[in-house]
C-alpha cells in the first residue's frame, strides 16, 4: 500500500527571509504493521515545489516597510518635531503623539481633523497660516510659517510649521 504525504518545510534564510518549500513524499507501508502506519523505507520525495520566490517577495516587502517605518519613528523622535499628515482626497487628517503633545494634548484630547488645527492657531496668525496652507496645496509656494498655536492650558507658544506637498499624476 502506498502513502503520500505533503510536508511543509520553513527555513529562516541568513538575510531574515522566510522560504517555503512544500514536498510530497512517497513511501510503502510495511505489510506486517499497516495499523502503526510505519514506513518499510524511507520515504523518498516524489515531486518538490519551492514557494521561496513569492513568500521571500512579500517578505522583503513587508521587511523594508517595517525598516522604513523605524528609521521614519526614529528621525521623528530625535527631532522632537510633532508631525501631521493631511489626505486631501479623503479629508482625513492624523496628528502625532508627540504633536498632541507639545500642544499638552494627550492622544484622545485632540480631534484628527483639520478643524483642530484651525481652532488652535492664534487669531492674529490664522489668515495668514491658512492662505500660506491654501497657496502650497495648489503648488504656488512650500509650508513655512511661524505661528502662535493654543496649548491646551490656554497660553500661545510659537511654533514652526513646515509641510511638504506629495502629488501624484494628476496633481
Amino acid at each position: 500500500m502506498k502513502l503520500t504525504r505533503t510536508l511543509v518545510f520553513a527555513f529562516v534564510l541568513p538575510a531574515g527571509i522566510l522560504s517555503l518549500l512544500l514536498a510530497r513524499t512517497l513511501g510503502r507501508l510495511a505489510a506486517q504493521d499497516q495499523s502503526s502506519k510505519k514506513y518499510s523505507q524511507t520515504p523518498t520525495i516524489e515531486e518538490y515545489q519551492p514557494k521561496s520566490t513569492l513568500v521571500t517577495k512579500e517578505h522583503k516587502i513587508e521587511r523594508a516597510l517595517r525598516i522604513s517605518e523605524e528609521r521614519f519613528d526614529l528621525a521623528v523622535s530625535g527631532s522632537n518635531a510633532g508631525v501631521w499628515d493631511w489626505d486631501l482626497q479623503s479629508g482625513k487628517v492624523y496628528y502625532s503623539p508627540r504633536y498632541k503633545k507639545l500642544l499638552g494634548y494627550a492622544e484622545d484630547e485632540f480631534d484628527n481633523k483639520l478643524e483642530s488645527f484651525e481652532d488652535h492657531v492664534h487669531p492674529e496668525d490664522r489668515e495668514a497660516a491658512l492662505t500660506a496652507l491654501d497657496h502650497h496645496v495648489i503648488g504656488e509656494t512650500p509650508y513655512d510659517v511661524e505661528l502662535r498655536m493654543r496649548t491646551r492650558s490656554g497660553e500661545y507658544r510659537w511654533f514652526q510649521a513646515r509641510g511638504k506637498s506629495v502629488r501624484n499624476a494628476r496633481g
